[in-house]
């Protein structure tokens, strides 16, 4: 999702929203072209964010890449659905928390200084 404002920023929410799409795709058998990198990139800006990192599933800050998430949800469901209701719940804390800022990386910088020096 980019801001006009902002072009080619993701929000954090959008960036949130993306990592649960390619985490329910993978854990449901399906895996798409730069998914791993994209994860990779997801998850580090998510973990590094101050508005998001207390909020991440820890399996994500603790699974580095697909095949270490894999590893985690393979064994613990059996079955697509229950998979999918797994992660959603997980992902609520995440998507309730940012929904409420849906900020930009700019936003949040400037919130950051803002917070520091004020």
């Amino acid at each position: 999702m980019a801001n006009a404002d902002y072009p080619g920023e993701q929000s954090i929410l959008s960036k949130a929203e993306r990592l649960l799409v390619i985490l329910t795709h993978h854990a449901t058998g399906g895996s798409g072209p730069g998914d791993e990198d994209e994860y990779q990139r997801l998850r580090r800006e998510l973990l590094s964010s101050p508005i998001a990192k207390s909020h991440v599933p820890r399996f994500v800050a603790t699974c580095r890449n697909m095949g270490q998430f894999w590893d985690y949800i393979q064994p613990k469901y059996a079955h697509y659905r229950e998979r999918r209701t797994f992660l959603l719940s997980e992902f609520q804390p995440l998507l309730s928390s940012v929904e409420q800022f849906n900020t930009f990386p700019v936003d949040e910088a400037a919130g950051e200084q803002i917070h520091r020096y004020g």
